[in-house]
């Protein structure tokens, strides 16, 4: 009997003990004080030297070509660095370079018409020759671009030329002159 009572004395002393380092010491004064905010001045950068830009990244980048593009990493960077023919939003799709766009009836030719403001980082303009090197250039076997499904699977006469079975002229994106380039699909949308 004495070792059951001895029990569960101890047993009540330890869970007592417990529930009071649970409770903390109430006080009407404020435990801290706010942080006080010292005013920051903020530099102007100049309008001339060199300015960086500093992004942190999951992983190192594999590339930066934005037509050998195929992994989320680099594709974050390319699409800051690069801007496509059109936009991507959850509405479908806006303007980019191409200011417009037309669609043949059969929905297998879209000619895009680019902005003539549109500027490489030197100053030098974009063209629709620029676009059609870059998607001819992906179809090339000794190219072997790993976003090369994107194009292939897609632009009449790029698989073709990749498997050897066609001609580099016959790819169907070729530009009309230095803002329209009319673009050949294999399947209209949906098909």
């Amino acid at each position: 009997m004495k070792k059951k009572t001895l029990a569960l004395f101890l047993a009540a002393t330890l869970i007592a003990g417990s529930l009071a380092g649970c409770g903390g010491k109430k006080t009407n004064e404020p435990q801290n004080e706010p942080a006080k905010q010292e005013e920051v001045q903020k530099e102007e950068p100049e309008e001339s030297g060199e300015r960086y830009l500093i992004w942190r990244l999951s992983s190192e980048p594999k590339q930066w070509d934005p037509t050998n593009n195929s992994e989320s990493v680099s594709d974050g960077i390319v699409k800051q660095l690069f801007e496509g023919l059109t936009v991507s939003t959850a509405d479908g799709f806006r303007p980019g370079i191409a200011e417009k766009w037309d669609v043949s009836e059969d929905g297998k030719t879209y000619t895009f018409h680019l902005r003539k403001d549109a500027k490489w980082s030197d100053g030098s303009g974009v063209t629709a020759k620029d676009f059609e090197y870059s998607w001819r250039r992906m179809c090339d076997p000794n190219f072997a671009s790993e976003a090369l499904q994107a194009i292939t699977d897609y632009v009449v006469g790029g698989q073709e030329y990749f498997d050897g079975t066609g001609k580099y002229e016959d790819i169907k994106a070729t530009a009309i002159d230095d803002c329209t380039k009319p673009l050949a699909r294999r399947l209209a949308p949906g098909t």
